[in-house]
């Protein structure tokens, strides 16, 4: 019994992550697609699937609680294959209508939201790997973003539309069974008077509330779960980390030619997965420890850059030695704070907050994209660019107390 439970996670945490790196080929497509439009039009896009995606996100990931993450993850699976097959048409010309770029857009942001609900997964079913399983996720996003830059539109095109259907195969599989559905399973078997069977699933559905109440209740309850003081201050600490990361990640893109730092979003990604490695080897240092030396990486290896730079010296390979430390601090912050939000809760309410998770990287994503594009308006060095990235961190120190007592 033991073995099947191990192997059915096992099973689970491979569907989360061929989700999660999915998700980010699907989000790198849209961002492509975008780009074709005119400068000002594709930022409004941007926009309203970033702004859609912080709204819903939460929701979507907290009535999975409800429905179940197997038909979750088919709804929103089907939903992001279907919104990439109508801008691949829109990008090869075969539909020229512009409210066909609106459509997958809104589609997508507010019901093709794949990564909470696989963070959910992974809460629902990895038990005492709650650690290494996030750490998983977060290498997983990191290998697929590298894999994003390198692609050719061509490429990704094609590659975009067989892995989405192949992955939605996989969400169909019986394999992949939801948490509840195994729950409910082994109670029908253990029951050996079908009668009592009968009566008891009778009474379950007069008593369970229907999905449009379910959907009317949640705004709620996302209230509620913001109201604990462990969410906001999660959340909070996780939308400074990752406005480091993003606000000099996003300075290595096209646009912003001034701040280009050769193989410098590169190093950061490899970084960030030896990270993610370095987790596995550190089962037996508690979530409070790994988070002060995730915390004490992160903040002293962004020094030495700072140090030289009095000296007038800026060389592109001190930057890369110092934010890949970064990158690398990051990486063991991240997937702790995942492994301590799962342990506060019971398995299948885990969806509000990987939801609330979710629209915070959204939010740290579009304050690094504004501080990139305020600092390029005003000509400033990347010197000052690496400066908020270091003070946004720092920041992150108010809320460190917060974790200096975890198991």
């Amino acid at each position: 019994m033991i073995r099947q439970s191990k192997r059915l996670a096992r099973k689970a945490l491979a569907v989360a992550l061929v989700v999660i790196f999915m998700e980010v080929l699907f989000e790198s497509f849209i961002v492509g697609v975008y780009q074709t439009q005119a400068q000002s039009f594709a930022f409004g896009l941007l926009l309203i699937y970033m702004f859609l995606q912080i709204i819903f996100a939460p929701l979507q990931s907290g009535i999975s609680d409800f429905s179940g993450r197997k038909k979750s993850l088919q709804v929103s699976l089907i939903i992001s294959f279907l919104s990439s097959v109508i801008l691949l048409l829109h990008f090869k010309s075969l539909i020229c209508c512009v409210s066909f770029i609106f459509l997958p857009t809104i589609l997508k942001g507010v019901a093709g939201n794949n990564l909470p609900l696989s963070l959910s997964l992974i809460a629902d079913t990895q038990g005492e790997n709650y650690r290494i399983s996030f750490a998983f996720s977060s290498g997983t996003y990191a290998a697929a973003f590298l894999l994003a830059i390198y692609l050719n539109e061509t490429t990704t095109n094609y590659i975009l539309i067989f892995l989405a259907f192949l992955l939605t195969l996989v969400c169909f599989s019986p394999s992949f069974r939801d948490v509840e559905d195994k729950k409910n399973d082994e109670s029908d078997r253990k029951s050996n008077i079908l009668s009592q069977s009968t009566v008891r699933e009778s009474s379950e559905k007069i008593s369970k509330p229907s999905l449009l109440d379910k959907i009317k209740q949640e705004p709620l309850l996302i209230r509620n779960e913001l109201k604990q003081r462990l969410t906001r201050q999660a959340l909070a600490a996780y939308i400074l980390w990752e406005i480091s990361i993003y606000s000099i990640l996003i300075s290595q893109v096209e646009k912003f030619r001034a701040y280009k730092v050769p193989n410098l979003a590169t190093t950061m990604m490899l970084s960030y997965i030896i990270g993610v490695v370095a987790l596995r080897y550190c089962r037996k240092i508690s979530d409070s420890r790994m988070i002060k030396i995730g915390y004490y990486i992160s903040t002293f290896s962004i020094v030495p850059y700072f140090l030289l730079k009095l000296f007038t010296l800026e060389p592109p390979l001190v930057l890369q030695v110092c934010f890949g430390l970064h990158s690398v601090g990051n990486a063991l912050l991240s997937p702790t704070l995942m492994s301590v939000l799962a342990k506060e809760k019971s398995p299948h309410e885990q969806g509000k907050r990987y939801g609330l998770v979710e629209s915070s990287d959204t939010i740290a994503f579009l304050i690094g994209t504004f501080v990139c594009m305020f600092f390029n308006f005003m000509n400033l060095p990347l010197f000052f660019l690496a400066s908020f990235s270091f003070i946004s961190f720092v920041l992150s120190w108010r809320f460190y107390g917060r974790f200096k007592n975890l198991a």
